[in-house]
């Protein structure tokens, strides 16, 4: 997590974030080095959950003076505790989208309020569910598939009624607020539920016993099951007694057609609806179970549900590498086109996966195509720019034309004369990684990562990279915060900045982000140096 994020879309804007990151620094302030670390990745944690998630709803934007306010609010959270429920809070959130338009009010607040308008809520659908009776407008569930067991079944939720007695019966909140048929409506997403089969009581020959289990909500956009919740908010576990059959009907959800024909061959489930299933180190667990990765076919066709924990060593035989890199990265190669110590990189090696040494990138041939510095989350990516001729104001208008977005401080950046571009078109040749992918293990401070990278072989990019970059980085994933290593440019106030490229809702970003030479710089974040020639 970066110390002090900033991302603005005006100049008055920029204050509001500047306000709000200074609040941020204040709340971690009191914490040791160690203990701040570990604050600020449940932050990073728990924000990233929660924006990916915000980002598959078309009625709620989080922009970039909302992600500053959520920040701060979650330092303000973490500073008392260690814990928070991001299913909570993202439904609360999503009811109440104004409480992070301001500092005003904890989180913990929002959460006992949605909570308490939640068992509202569940109290009126009870009452309206029993006025209801047996009348037919209370339409059917739709029954998707049964069991091979028999004993459940999978049906989809149609309409309000089904959302409010799903969620009154099973006392959690997925489905309780007009989102959710809005999303219906659209097409975003379906709302399933495993059930029980219903029996025939030969008293009174009517079924009885239909009664959900787990909550499902599949988005149809993203093909991901952004929650899977058993009564009370909990979690699918292993103990359960129809644990296997869960495990079934997402294996036959999978061959199942959503309205428009569509197979609901979902890709992904979220991390957070397994934390109860625990998948040992090195193996993979599938719809048949959990087997070794070495035993594993990735031709068998069988959905992965999870992975362990697979980390790429020097001890790591290229055999297994090959397998693993497959498995988590879907690249495909053999082993002997793996290196893993830099005395294995042959003509052949297409992969390196290993620690930086002084001067790596300067010695990294050309002729490997994927560099990890360690793995997966070490992923170095080579590119270039050209860059030259352009004016600040030129880019501007670039930037104007092409509909991407220019931050208040980026504008002034390009304005100052130390923005000085190339007068001839060059090439300008780059690496982009995250900041521990250098090898740092602690959050550096600006100095401290410029002189890591001055010794494995960089150097600061040309001021223009910033733009050039971000004109090229079309496909940069929502929410991901990549910075420019380069000599800083001071604002009016005297503060040094550096160019920052950003992903927010309302599209694509040139922003700028204070770099004085104490901040600090968190590993997670991407950063953008040019190569030593």
């Amino acid at each position: 997590m970066e110390t002090r994020p900033s991302t603005e879309h005006s100049m008055g804007d920029s204050r509001v974030i500047e306000k709000m990151n200074k609040g941020y620094e204040e709340a971690l302030a009191p914490f040791s080095p160690e203990k701040r670390q570990k604050k600020e990745q449940l932050i990073n944690n728990t924000f990233q959950s929660l924006s990916q998630r915000i980002a598959t709803r078309g009625d709620f934007e989080l922009t970039p003076e909302r992600q500053a306010v959520l920040r701060l609010k979650l330092a303000r959270h973490f500073q008392k505790t260690d814990e928070v429920d991001p299913s909570t809070l993202f439904d609360a959130l999503v009811e109440t989208p104004k409480f992070i338009d301001t500092d005003k009010g904890s989180l913990m607040r929002l959460m006992e309020v949605h909570q308490q308008k939640t068992l509202q809520r569940i109290a009126e659908a009870r009452k309206r569910r029993a006025e209801l009776g047996d009348k037919e407008s209370f339409n059917p569930y739709e029954n998707l598939f049964t069991t091979k067991s028999g004993n459940y079944y999978m049906a989809r939720l149609l309409n309000m009624p089904h959302l409010e007695a799903e969620s009154a019966y099973m006392k959690h909140c997925v489905g309780t607020s007009d989102s959710y048929i809005n999303q219906i409506k659209r097409g975003d997403i379906e709302i399933l539920s495993f059930r029980n089969v219903p029996k025939i009581n030969q008293r009174t020959q009517k079924l009885e016993g239909d009664t959900p289990i787990i909550t499902i909500e599949y988005n149809l956009r993203t093909n991901t099951i952004e929650q899977m919740k058993k009564k009370g908010d909990e979690y699918l576990d292993p103990s359960d007694p129809y644990y296997k059959d869960v495990i079934d009907a997402l294996k036959q959800l999978r061959t199942t057609r959503t309205d428009a024909g569509k197979l609901r061959n979902f890709v992904k489930i979220q991390p957070s609806e397994l934390e109860n299933i625990k998948v040992r180190d090195g193996y993979v667990l599938t719809e048949s179970g959990e087997t070794s990765f070495r035993n594993f076919n990735p031709d068998s066709g069988l959905f992965v549900f999870k992975l362990g924990k697979m980390p790429i060593e020097a001890r790591t035989s290229r055999q297994d590498a090959s397998k693993i890199v497959r498995l988590v990265e879907g690249l495909n190669f053999q082993p002997e086109e793996i290196a893993i110590t830099r005395e294995q990189v042959t003509s052949r090696t297409k992969i390196f996966i290993g620690k930086p040494f002084p001067g790596f990138f300067k010695w990294l041939p050309d002729s490997i195509q994927h560099v990890y510095t360690s793995f997966p989350e070490g992923k170095v990516v080579r590119e270039s720019v050209v860059a030259g001729g352009k004016t600040g104001k030129e880019y501007e208008q670039v930037f104007t034309q092409r509909g991407i977005n220019i931050s208040g401080w980026a504008k002034d950046m390009m304005g100052k004369p130390e923005f000085v571009t190339l007068r001839r078109s060059e090439k300008i040749d780059l690496v982009r990684l995250t900041i521990g992918g250098l090898g740092f293990t602690d959050n550096p401070t600006t100095d401290q990562l410029y002189q890591k990278a001055q010794e494995l072989g960089l150097e600061l990019c040309p001021p223009e990279v910033g733009p050039e970059l971000r004109l090229k980085y079309q496909d940069q994933p929502l929410y991901e915060w990549t910075y420019i290593g380069m000599k800083q440019i001071a604002d009016s106030d005297g503060y040094p900045y550096v160019f920052g490229l950003e992903r927010s809702d309302d599209g694509l970003w040139l922003y700028g982000r204070w770099a004085e030479p104490t901040d600090q710089w968190a590993l997670g974040h991407r950063c953008v140096f040019r190569i030593r020639k």
